[in-house]
């Protein structure tokens, strides 16, 4: 993968549309860059730009966040086992215990 080099007057316009649009994030997003790239043009062309960053701030999960997130994962998964014996058993490969049948 090869690296882009944004010449300064690029970074610059980059910030001028981000104050524009009030977000580093919308801007980045706009012009098809890294938001990392703009934030860090940001901290050394405009450091004293007050823009939104569009920080996200993850609230700790709760116990019951937890089991439901882990139960859905586990249907999920119980699920997929289903449809892998279904198709095995009406296939032949694998028979009911006990059967003696075949």
């Amino acid at each position: 993968m090869t690296r882009v080099q944004y010449t300064k007057e690029f970074k610059l316009q980059a910030l001028e549309l981000a104050e524009q649009l009030g977000s580093l994030a919308a801007a980045a997003k706009q012009l098809g860059i890294p938001d990392s790239s703009i934030y860090n043009w940001k901290i050394k062309y405009k450091p004293n730009l007050n823009l939104s960053e569009h920080v996200k701030v993850v609230a700790p999960i709760s116990a019951e966040s937890e089991e439901i997130r882990r139960l859905r994962k586990e249907n999920e998964w119980m699920r997929f086992v289903k449809i892998i014996f279904t198709n095995c058993f009406n296939k032949g490969t694998i028979s009911v215990l006990g059967d003696t049948s075949s």
